[in-house]
């Protein structure tokens, strides 16, 4: 009897394996199709993501070229200031160069007009001390000969 008894106690853990067995095979199918469904969703989900993500950056792009445009606008009046500015400020350098040229014009006249005024009272005061030089002679040789005159 014991026998008989563990060959149905086999037979029902056979009957209950193949049961289960069953019952995992469904599990797994079913387990299969709710993924596939899951994946499915994810990527619609995906693909509604990056539409919604392209659209808005496309937006966004717009918006900040639409404020790069201003901003280079704003970038181009502050360098037409500027610029306007440098060249005010070349124009009053050239015309304090040219006003420093000119007065460096008139004292280099001056230096030249009093060089010649000095070079020509030097050779004036020359010919005056060789004039005097030579009176100076002229006056010994007088002397000499009043010497001799009234020796």
């Amino acid at each position: 009897m014991g026998a008989v008894r563990a060959i149905f106690v086999d037979q029902d853990l056979h009957s209950c394996l193949l049961s289960q067995s069953k019952h995992l095979g469904m599990v797994i199918a079913f387990v299969k199709r709710c993924c596939s469904y899951v994946v499915h969703y994810i990527m619609k989900i995906k693909t509604l993501v990056l539409t919604l993500a392209l659209g808005s950056s496309v937006l966004l792009t717009n918006e900040a070229l639409g404020q790069e445009v201003s901003t280079s606008e704003e970038q181009r009046q502050i360098q037409k200031t500027a610029d306007a500015k440098t060249l005010s400020d070349l124009k009053d350098k050239k015309s304090d160069s040219k006003l420093e040229a000119q007065e460096a014009q008139r004292v280099e006249t001056a230096a030249t007009n009093s060089a010649k005024a000095s070079k020509s009272a030097y050779k004036t005061e020359k010919k005056a001390q060789k004039a005097r030089k030579h009176a100076d002679a002229q006056a010994k040789k007088a002397a000499k000969a009043k010497e001799k005159l009234d020796n």
